[in-house]
């Protein structure tokens, strides 16, 4: 059976703190407990508690894994137990008591040759280590289905995890097989016109851990109808906006390329084109400038004049390989009008 105590009597044997009293239904592990593996009975003491942590602190993210890390000296109780891939149990507050933590890291202390540092990370995100053996397809399913396709394909299997949750929308899922299953539940939806396939992607909400018990809710936490106090409840409080992908105009441009030649005296059949046409355009100039004039329609063409603004100019017919005589007012002959550039 393991040990637990009342916040007052932790209290009275450890000091008055600076948080408000619990209420006396919740009962704290008096010294975190190491188990060899996380399925253990968690009724019993394991392979023993570990009383001489000089510090332990849990990390919660809404959402996320919760990871902790602690520093226990070299010559405490039980560290010669103490490996990686084991689990710690202990509480990470009022509202998660006796939970269960892999060891992912025990290392030196740095300044220290007397203890060593212990990285932590809550049994659910074990899920992060496996994948699911094939890609998952659903039409029009629940958070839960979603959940429960990821169980029946996870690549090592885990009988102990359950999910639940208050959600109540529907939704199309594709999950990728090359996504590690634990982020197929936590990584949060992103910018974009397509959903982040993930339950959190998909379905919204909050993910709450709690051991194999994974709790999915429209919205997590409980009102306590308790004001919070600025120094005492909340020690500091801090905001950041990231501005990064916020636009407030739009400043539009374009550049220009011109495309290669499609055709060349080598890439073009030419005899494959009439010519014997028998009529006669006359071709005014109104735009600005100077329109180029070219001996040849393709690359390779050598421009031999310039029409000038209301200049008019006579085109003849074709006589050879896509070279036309045109003719001018005046009866001149041998210039050429096209346009370069591809056409």
């Amino acid at each position: 059976m393991v040990e637990t105590a009342t916040f007052d009597q932790l209290k009275q044997e450890y000091g008055a703190s600076e948080a408000d009293d619990q209420a006396d239904t919740v009962y704290y592990l008096r010294h975190p407990i190491l188990y060899a593996n996380a399925v253990d009975d968690d009724e019993t003491n394991g392979l023993g508690p570990l009383p001489d942590f000089e510090s332990l602190t849990i990390n919660s993210v809404t959402s996320q894994y919760p990871t902790g890390q602690g520093v226990y000296p070299i010559d405490g109780k039980n560290f010669d137990k103490l490996a990686e891939r084991e689990v710690i149990m202990t509480d990470g507050g009022p509202d998660a008591l006796h939970q269960k933590y892999r060891i992912m890291n025990i290392t030196k202390t740095v300044g220290s040759e007397n203890t060593v540092t212990i990285d932590l990370r809550h049994i659910d995100g074990d899920l992060a280590d496996l994948t699911i053996d094939d890609n998952i397809q659903l039409q029009g399913a629940s958070a839960i289905e979603a959940f429960n396709a990821i169980d029946q394909h996870l690549t090592a299997a885990n009988p102990g995890i359950r999910f639940d949750s208050d959600v109540s929308s529907l939704s199309d899922v594709n999950f990728s097989m090359d996504t590690p299953a634990g982020n197929l539940l936590t990584d949060p939806d992103a910018e974009g016109d397509s959903a982040t396939q993930s339950i959190l992607g998909l379905f919204g909400g909050e993910l709450v851990f709690d051991n194999w018990q994974i709790h999915h809710y429209q919205q997590a936490g409980r009102d306590i109808n308790k004001p919070l106090k600025v120094g005492r409840d909340i020690q500091s409080l801090s905001s950041t906006t990231n501005v990064e992908s916020t636009y407030t105009a739009i400043y539009p441009y374009v550049t220009y390329k011109s495309a290669p030649p499609q055709a060349t005296e080598d890439n073009v059949d030419w005899s494959s084109y009439a010519t014997n046409w028998d009529s006669v355009g006359t071709v005014v100039y109104h735009g600005g400038g100077g329109l180029p004039i070219y001996d040849s329609p393709v690359t390779g063409q050598h421009q031999i004049g310039t029409v000038e603004n209301g200049q008019k100019i006579k085109l003849g017919t074709v006589v050879h390989d896509g070279d036309s005589t045109p003719v001018d007012a005046d009866g001149n002959i041998g210039k050429v009008i096209t346009t370069v550039g591809g056409q």
